[in-house]
Order: structure tokens, then C-alpha cells, then sequence
């Protein structure tokens, strides 16, 4: 699911400037979840900047990481998961051209129950 939003910025000489930003929401409802790889992008539609990863769990642990076309992003590629939201911030890597996969991994998983994720982005 993206839900975009669109916000609006005047620069120092006045001119308008205009910034899609959107969010990519994932949710595994899932009574026992496992180590897997959710693809949440199959082909990118146009570039886009990935700024940060909110994730929670209902009960367990994780670690979470997004990826572009196996790659992961700095900032974003070892977020610990519990039932408190954790956040990670892309700051290198982060960038999506038009064509490329974005997956979330999840690793290490203990008694892990609804998983719960958004991803901030923001258009190029």
C-alpha cells in the first residue's frame, strides 16, 4: 500500500519547489513468523529516495533490513524489531531507479507475531 503526500518548499529566491513524498506500508499478520524475504517493490515505477523504516512486532524479536536489488541500505540494514516501533534511516545506499526491487529481510526471528512496517520515501 503507498499513501503519497505532497510537500511544498520556496527556496531563498522565492521559486516553488514541490516533493512527492510517500509511504510503503507491509504488514504480516502471521501467528509465527520465519526468516524470509518480503518483496515489496517488484519493479520500481520511478525513482525514489528510501528515508526510514518504522517497524514493529505484536510479540518477538527480529532484525530487519531493506534492501534495493540485494543491496542494503545504510542506516536501514540491521534494525532490531520488538514490540516497540524501531526506526532506521537510510543515509547512503537509499537511492531507486526506475526498475529496481526493494525487498525487506528478516533474519533471526524469536517467537515473532505481526509484523507491522512503513517505509518513508521520497520522490526523485
Amino acid at each position: 500500500y503507498i499513501m503519497p503526500t505532497t510537500t511544498i518548499n520556496i527556496d531563498a529566491s522565492g521559486k516553488m519547489t514541490a516533493q512527492m513524498i510517500e509511504n510503503i506500508s507491509f504488514q504480516d499478520s502471521n501467528s509465527s513468523i520465519t526468516a524470509q524475504t518480503y518483496v515489496l517493490e517488484l519493479y520500481a515505477a520511478y525513482a525514489y529516495t528510501i528515508n526510514t523504516l518504522k517497524i514493529i512486532s505484536t510479540s518477538g524479536t527480529c532484525t530487519a533490513a531493506v534492501k534495493i536489488n540485494g543491496t542494503s541500505v545504510t542506516g536501514i540494514s540491521a534494525v532490531s524489531v520488538s514490540s516497540t516501533i524501531a526506526t532506521g534511516t537510510g543515509t547512503a545506499a537509499n537511492t531507486v531507479a526506475v526498475g529496481d526491487k526493494i525487498t525487506l529481510v528478516i533474519t533471526s526471528p524469536s517467537s515473532l507475531t505481526d509484523l507491522q512496517a512503513s517505509i518513508k520515501t521520497t520522490r526523485i
